[in-house]
C-alpha cells in the first residue's frame, strides 16, 4: 500500500516536472526568452542539443534526450529525430498579421521605445520592412519577407506600403490619434500568481472574452524571466470592470489567476512603499542614535517627583517592575530623572506601568516615557562622559568604587569630583608633613644631633618652666 503510494507521489511529481519543462520550451522556441540564442531552420526546427546548451537549460538540468522526451509527449510540439518545434495551431498569415495589429497598434506604439522612435523619427513615418522581419516573433514563425509583405497588405486599414514595398507605415500616423480618453489605469486590470511559463498569448486568450484588449504588459527581471505578474489594458472601462468582477481567472496553464484593477494595485504599492519607508527610517535613526554599545530604547525619563524623594526611592520603586542597571538623579532638577534598563522590553514594561500616573513613588505618583531620537542620543553622551570622568578618577585613587553608591551606578558626578578632589589634597598635605618631619639635614657618624632632636630638648625645657610658673 505504502509502495503504491509512493510510486503515485512519484508519477505525479514527474507529470510536474514534465509540464514545467514543456512551458520553458515553447517559450524559447515561441521567441520569449533565449530567441537571440535559437537558429531555426527553413522549417521552424532547431536541434534540441542546442536548446540544451542554453545557459537557462543547463542551470535547470535539461539534457537533449530530457527534452525530446518532452516533446514527443507534448500537444504543442513537435520532434523530428533529434530536432524539436513549436506546433502552429493556426495558420502563419494570421499570426503574423496578429502581431502586426498589435506592434502597430495605438496602445502599443505609445509605449514601444524602439518602433515608437523609429516611426516618428523617419521623414516618411515609416520604417524598414527588413527591420521588421529581424524581430523575435517573425524568427520564431520562420517567415519570409513575401510572407511579411502579403501579411501588410492584409490590413490596408491600418498599414500602407511604399512604391518599392521596402518600407511600412501606419494610414493614420500616431501623432493624428485622438488622446485616450479618461484615464488609462481605469481600464486596466493587474493579474498575478502567472507561471514561469506564460506568454502574451496565453493572457490574451483569456481575457478576450470580456472585451477588446489593446496592450498586454509582462514585466520581466534581466535574465528574461517574467516577474509572476501582467497588466491587460482594455479599449473600454466596462470591459476592464467585467474582469475584476471574476476576481480569478481559471487557466489550463497557470491555474487559478488573481485579477484586480489596477487602480487598487497601485493603491497596495504605494502603502507597502510607505510602510518600507518607515522601516528604513527606523533603521536610520538606530544608526545615527549615539549609544556607545548600550542597548537602543533603553532610556526612561521618570518625572513628576517630589522635591524630597531620595535617589534609593526611585531605584528600590522600579526595582520593583524590572531590574533597573542605573539611575541618574540630580538634586538640582529633583522632578525628573533617567534610568536606563537592561533591555529595551524591560523599558517598554516600565512605561506602561507607570502610564496613567498609575504608579507612585514616593508620596507622588508618577509617569514615565522612553527617550527616542536626539533626546536619546543627547542623554547617551552625558552618561557616556560621565562614565569616562568616574573611570579617570578611579586611575588617580586606585581600582574600585569609593562608595556603595558607586557600585550601583547612582552617586552623582558633582559629589563624585568633591570626593575625588579631597582625597587629592589629604595626600597632599600627607605628604608635605613627612617631608618636614623626615627633612635632610647634614650629619656625621659620631652622632651628632639632629635638628629635629635639638628641638625636642629645648621643648622639654619649655615645658619644665612653664610647670614651674604655675606651682
Amino acid at each position: 500500500m505504502k509502495r503504491a503510494l509512493g510510486d503515485q507521489k512519484m508519477e505525479t511529481q514527474l507529470e510536474e516536472e514534465e509540464k514545467r519543462m514543456e512551458g520553458r520550451l515553447v517559450n524559447w522556441l515561441s521567441g520569449e526568452v533565449g530567441a537571440n540564442s535559437i537558429s531555426l531552420d527553413k522549417a521552424g526546427y532547431v536541434e534540441a542539443s542546442a536548446l540544451a546548451s542554453l545557459r537557462q537549460s543547463r542551470r535547470m538540468g535539461f539534457s537533449a534526450d530530457m527534452i525530446l522526451t518532452v516533446g514527443q509527449k507534448s500537444k504543442l510540439l513537435e520532434v523530428d529525430e533529434n530536432r524539436i518545434r513549436r506546433c502552429q495551431k493556426e495558420g502563419k498569415k494570421s499570426a503574423i498579421i496578429k502581431l502586426l495589429e498589435f506592434w502597430f497598434g495605438v496602445h502599443n506604439l505609445r509605449r514601444d521605445k524602439f518602433l515608437g522612435k523609429l516611426l516618428r523619427e523617419a521623414a516618411d513615418g515609416m520604417v524598414s520592412v527588413d527591420k521588421i522581419l529581424t524581430f523575435n516573433k517573425l524568427k520564431v514563425l520562420n517567415s519570409t519577407k513575401e510572407e511579411l509583405l502579403s501579411a501588410m497588405e492584409a490590413v490596408p486599414s491600418l498599414l500602407k506600403l511604399s512604391e518599392n514595398r521596402e518600407r511600412v507605415g501606419r494610414v493614420k500616423p500616431i501623432e493624428e490619434e485622438p488622446p485616450p480618453l479618461g484615464n488609462p489605469d481605469q481600464r486596466t486590470v493587474y493579474i498575478e500568481t502567472l507561471s514561469p511559463e506564460t506568454t502574451h498569448e496565453k493572457i490574451a486568450e483569456l481575457v478576450e472574452k470580456f472585451g477588446k484588449v489593446g496592450y498586454i504588459s509582462m514585466p520581466r527581471f534581466k535574465d528574461g524571466a517574467i516577474k509572476g505578474f501582467a497588466f491587460v489594458e482594455f479599449e473600454l472601462e466596462s470591459s476592464a470592470k467585467a474582469c475584476v468582477e471574476q476576481r480569478t481567472l481559471k487557466s489550463t496553464h497557470d491555474g487559478e489567476l488573481i485579477v484586480i484593477s489596477k487602480l487598487q494595485w497601485l493603491a497596495m504599492k504605494e502603502e507597502l512603499k510607505s510602510a518600507r519607508k518607515e522601516r528604513k527610517e527606523r533603521g536610520m535613526h538606530a544608526r545615527q542614535v549615539q549609544n556607545f554599545g548600550y542597548p537602543i530604547g533603553t532610556l526612561v525619563k521618570v518625572g513628576g517627583l517630589s522635591a524630597a524623594v531620595k535617589r534609593q526611592e526611585i531605584y528600590d520603586a522600579l526595582q520593583t517592575i524590572t531590574p533597573v542597571a542605573f539611575v541618574d538623579f540630580k538634586r538640582s532638577t529633583p522632578e525628573v530623572c533617567f534610568a536606563r534598563f537592561y533591555t529595551a522590553s524591560s523599558a517598554s514594561k516600565v512605561e506602561e506601568a507607570l502610564s496613567g500616573g498609575r504608579f507612585q513613588i514616593g508620596s507622588r505618583k508618577v509617569v514615565a516615557r522612553i527617550l527616542t531620537g536626539q533626546e536619546e542620543s543627547d542623554q547617551w553622551k552625558i552618561i557616556h562622559k560621565q562614565t569616562e570622568e568616574k573611570e579617570e578618577r578611579k586611575k588617580k585613587r586606585g581600582d574600585g568604587p569609593a562608595t556603595k553608591e558607586d557600585e550601583l551606578g547612582t552617586e552623582e558626578p558633582a559629589r563624585q569630583e568633591l570626593a575625588g578632589n579631597k582625597d587629592e589634597r589629604s595626600e597632599t598635605d600627607l605628604g608635605e608633613s613627612e617631608a618636614r618631619l623626615n627633612e635632610n639635614v647634614q650629619g656625621d657618624s659620631k652622632g651628632v644631633k639632629r635638628p629635629a632632636e635639638e628641638d625636642s630638648a629645648e621643648l622639654k625645657e619649655s615645658k619644665k618652666k612653664k610647670k614651674k610658673k604655675t606651682t
